[in-house]
């Protein structure tokens, strides 16, 4: 497992309204020197006291060649959050592996369901590994 995290390869994004999505800064997987596959990438969401009963909020990854046109990463997980028990979301975080393949710009996208509460003081964070 990897341990070293370079500051300037994390992104941090408060979540979107509900029934909205939105996306990170994005990350350059040259900019530390590393092929994609030698690093190891980390979804991290803290807890959503405030995701309603029910409703999901969704994180993936997504990567481009030129830092404009992005879409899901075939390789990267959704990290799932649902609301249960009038108590939100529990904390959680997702290590991974990008492959060789993976596409030199890559950003964190969140999703709130509909009716899914007020979870924007809160971020998501996509970081790397070396």
């Amino acid at each position: 497992m990897r341990q070293i995290q370079d500051a300037k390869q994390s992104v941090s994004q408060a979540l979107p309204a509900a029934g909205a999505t939105n996306t990170s800064a994005s990350m350059d997987f040259t900019q530390g020197g590393e092929a994609p596959e030698t690093v190891e990438l980390e979804i991290s969401v803290p807890a959503l006291p405030s995701l309603a009963d029910a409703k999901n909020a969704t994180f993936t990854v997504e990567e481009s060649d030129d830092d404009t046109t992005f879409a899901a990463a075939p390789w990267g997980p959704t990290v799932t959050l649902t609301g249960a028990g009038g108590a939100g979301a529990a904390a959680k975080s997702q290590r991974f592996r990008a492959p060789a393949s993976a596409k030199r710009y890559i950003r964190l996208s969140q999703t709130v369901d509909a009716a899914g509460g007020d979870n924007t003081a809160q971020s998501g964070t996509l970081r790397m590994y070396f």
